[in-house]
Protein backbone atom coordinates (compact mmCIF):
# COMPACT_ATOMS: atom_id res chain seq x y z
CA UNK A 1 0.00 0.00 0.00
CA UNK A 2 2.89 2.35 0.81
CA UNK A 3 4.43 1.81 -2.62
CA UNK A 4 1.08 2.60 -4.27
CA UNK A 5 0.78 5.85 -2.30
CA UNK A 6 4.40 6.68 -3.11
CA UNK A 7 3.70 6.02 -6.79
CA UNK A 8 0.58 8.22 -6.68
CA UNK A 9 2.50 11.04 -4.98
CA UNK A 10 5.36 10.72 -7.45
CA UNK A 11 2.94 10.76 -10.35
CA UNK A 12 1.19 13.87 -9.01
CA UNK A 13 4.51 15.68 -8.53
CA UNK A 14 5.63 14.65 -12.01
CA UNK A 15 2.38 15.83 -13.57
CA UNK A 16 2.61 19.15 -11.74
CA UNK A 17 6.21 19.64 -12.86
CA UNK A 18 5.31 18.72 -16.42
CA UNK A 19 2.39 21.15 -16.41
CA UNK A 20 4.59 23.94 -15.10
CA UNK A 21 7.16 23.12 -17.75
CA UNK A 22 4.56 23.26 -20.52
CA UNK A 23 3.14 26.54 -19.25
CA UNK A 24 6.62 28.00 -19.00
CA UNK A 25 7.47 26.81 -22.51
CA UNK A 26 4.31 28.33 -23.99
CA UNK A 27 4.96 31.62 -22.23
CA UNK A 28 8.59 31.67 -23.41
CA UNK A 29 7.55 30.93 -27.00
CA UNK A 30 5.05 33.79 -26.93
CA UNK A 31 7.73 36.13 -25.63
CA UNK A 32 10.10 35.04 -28.39
CA UNK A 33 7.44 35.63 -31.02
CA UNK A 34 6.62 39.08 -29.66
CA UNK A 35 10.21 40.18 -29.12
CA UNK A 36 12.75 38.29 -31.14
CA UNK A 37 15.21 41.17 -30.71
CA UNK A 38 17.78 40.35 -28.01
CA UNK A 39 19.39 43.77 -28.09
CA UNK A 40 17.83 44.79 -24.77
CA UNK A 41 19.47 41.93 -22.88
CA UNK A 42 22.35 41.15 -25.18
CA UNK A 43 21.57 37.44 -24.68
CA UNK A 44 20.12 34.96 -27.10
CA UNK A 45 19.53 32.12 -24.63
CA UNK A 46 17.06 31.83 -21.79
CA UNK A 47 19.44 31.41 -18.86
CA UNK A 48 18.08 32.39 -15.46
CA UNK A 49 18.64 36.04 -14.60
CA UNK A 50 21.07 35.17 -11.80
CA UNK A 51 23.28 32.94 -13.99
CA UNK A 52 25.46 33.55 -17.02
CA UNK A 53 24.71 31.64 -20.22
CA UNK A 54 27.88 29.52 -20.12
CA UNK A 55 27.21 28.30 -16.57
CA UNK A 56 23.59 27.56 -17.40
CA UNK A 57 24.50 25.55 -20.51
CA UNK A 58 27.23 23.68 -18.61
CA UNK A 59 24.80 22.74 -15.84
CA UNK A 60 22.23 21.57 -18.40
CA UNK A 61 24.89 19.43 -20.13
CA UNK A 62 26.01 17.94 -16.80
CA UNK A 63 22.42 17.13 -15.86
CA UNK A 64 21.79 15.43 -19.21
CA UNK A 65 25.02 13.44 -18.75
CA UNK A 66 23.94 12.25 -15.28
CA UNK A 67 20.52 11.25 -16.62
CA UNK A 68 22.12 9.29 -19.46
CA UNK A 69 24.49 7.53 -17.03
CA UNK A 70 21.50 6.52 -14.90
CA UNK A 71 19.79 5.15 -18.03
CA UNK A 72 22.92 3.13 -18.87
CA UNK A 73 22.93 1.57 -15.37
CA UNK A 74 19.26 0.69 -15.77
CA UNK A 75 19.90 -0.82 -19.23
CA UNK A 76 22.68 -2.97 -17.80
CA UNK A 77 20.43 -4.20 -15.00
CA UNK A 78 17.60 -4.95 -17.43
CA UNK A 79 20.01 -7.05 -19.50
CA UNK A 80 21.04 -8.97 -16.35
CA UNK A 81 17.41 -9.58 -15.39
CA UNK A 82 16.57 -10.75 -18.92
CA UNK A 83 19.44 -13.27 -18.69
CA UNK A 84 18.20 -14.47 -15.29
CA UNK A 85 14.63 -14.73 -16.57
CA UNK A 86 15.64 -17.25 -19.21
CA UNK A 87 16.77 -19.63 -16.43
CA UNK A 88 13.65 -19.57 -14.23
CA UNK A 89 9.94 -20.29 -14.41
CA UNK A 90 6.73 -19.48 -12.60
CA UNK A 91 6.70 -16.90 -9.83
CA UNK A 92 10.41 -16.20 -10.12
CA UNK A 93 10.00 -15.38 -13.80
CA UNK A 94 6.99 -13.16 -13.04
CA UNK A 95 8.95 -11.30 -10.37
CA UNK A 96 11.82 -10.69 -12.77
CA UNK A 97 9.38 -9.48 -15.42
CA UNK A 98 7.85 -7.02 -12.93
CA UNK A 99 11.32 -5.68 -12.08
CA UNK A 100 12.11 -5.30 -15.77
CA UNK A 101 8.84 -3.46 -16.37
CA UNK A 102 9.46 -1.06 -13.47
CA UNK A 103 12.95 -0.36 -14.74
CA UNK A 104 11.67 0.21 -18.28
CA UNK A 105 9.17 2.73 -16.87
CA UNK A 106 11.97 4.53 -15.03
CA UNK A 107 14.03 4.57 -18.20
CA UNK A 108 11.11 6.17 -20.04
CA UNK A 109 10.84 8.81 -17.31
CA UNK A 110 14.55 9.54 -17.65
CA UNK A 111 14.13 9.93 -21.42
CA UNK A 112 11.37 12.47 -20.78
CA UNK A 113 13.58 14.33 -18.31
CA UNK A 114 16.44 14.46 -20.82
CA UNK A 115 14.11 16.01 -23.39
CA UNK A 116 12.84 18.53 -20.84
CA UNK A 117 16.33 19.49 -19.67
CA UNK A 118 17.50 20.07 -23.22
CA UNK A 119 14.45 22.25 -23.94
CA UNK A 120 14.43 24.10 -20.61
CA UNK A 121 14.46 27.86 -20.64
CA UNK A 122 13.58 30.16 -17.79
CA UNK A 123 14.28 31.39 -14.33
CA UNK A 124 12.92 28.36 -12.48
CA UNK A 125 16.20 26.47 -12.98
CA UNK A 126 16.85 25.65 -9.30
CA UNK A 127 13.39 24.12 -8.81
CA UNK A 128 13.59 22.39 -12.18
CA UNK A 129 16.94 20.78 -11.24
CA UNK A 130 15.44 19.64 -7.94
CA UNK A 131 12.54 17.97 -9.78
CA UNK A 132 14.96 16.23 -12.15
CA UNK A 133 17.06 15.08 -9.18
CA UNK A 134 13.92 13.64 -7.57
CA UNK A 135 13.22 11.67 -10.75
CA UNK A 136 16.80 10.37 -10.75
CA UNK A 137 16.44 9.42 -7.06
CA UNK A 138 13.25 7.50 -7.86
CA UNK A 139 15.02 5.67 -10.67
CA UNK A 140 17.92 4.90 -8.34
CA UNK A 141 15.56 3.40 -5.76
CA UNK A 142 13.94 1.22 -8.43
CA UNK A 143 17.39 0.15 -9.60
CA UNK A 144 18.44 -0.69 -6.02
CA UNK A 145 15.26 -2.65 -5.47
CA UNK A 146 15.74 -4.59 -8.72
CA UNK A 147 19.34 -5.26 -7.70
CA UNK A 148 18.37 -6.32 -4.18
CA UNK A 149 20.20 -3.41 -2.51
CA UNK A 150 17.26 -2.12 -0.45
Amino acid sequence: MKSLNFFKNTLVVGLCAGSLFLLSSCENNERRDDASDTSTTGRDTEAPADMDDATYEREKDELVSRLEQQKERIDARIDELEDQKSNVEGQAEEALEQNIERLENQKDRLDQEITQVKAHAGDDWAQFKLNVQNTMDDAGRELDQATGNN
